[in-house]
């Protein structure tokens, strides 16, 4: 069981280069299971998720949200437990509050396909 005690923190993770000298993503996360947190340039929290796939979950971040993706930290799991997953996600979200409505508007935007810019307008978001 997951105790918050050996939740790691996302201060105590480094920050890694979204995309490296050639343009690619960091290659060690190619099908790997685990919770990620995106920044942008000035490091500023951006959004935080979790995936079974984190390669391909940052290949659709960079696509929807190019400016918002300049740094990302990760932690690697190896059980694919959901429950989990969230437990760190939620870990993370909470010790930056401050973003939580940032990171709302945000993930609709990454994640919804169907959000329409003028919805994402509407909702306070300034593209």
């Amino acid at each position: 069981m997951i105790t918050e005690a050996n939740i790691p923190t996302l201060a105590s993770l480094e920050y890694i280069p979204y995309l490296d000298a050639e343009g690619q993503l960091p290659a060690q996360f190619q099908g790997k299971v685990g919770v990620y947190a995106i920044f942008d340039k000035d490091k500023v929290l951006q959004y935080v998720g979790y995936s079974r796939d984190v390669d391909l979950s940052l290949k659709q971040h960079i696509v929807r949200q190019a400016t918002k993706c300049y740094w990302v930290k990760v932690h690697l799991s190896d059980r694919p437990i959901r429950t989990i997953l969230e437990s760190i996600k939620d870990a993370w979200i909470s010790k930056n509050s401050r973003l939580i409505d940032c990171l709302e508007t945000v993930t609709l935007l990454i994640t919804s396909t169907r959000l329409n810019i003028k919805y994402a307008v509407s909702l306070g978001f300034k593209p």
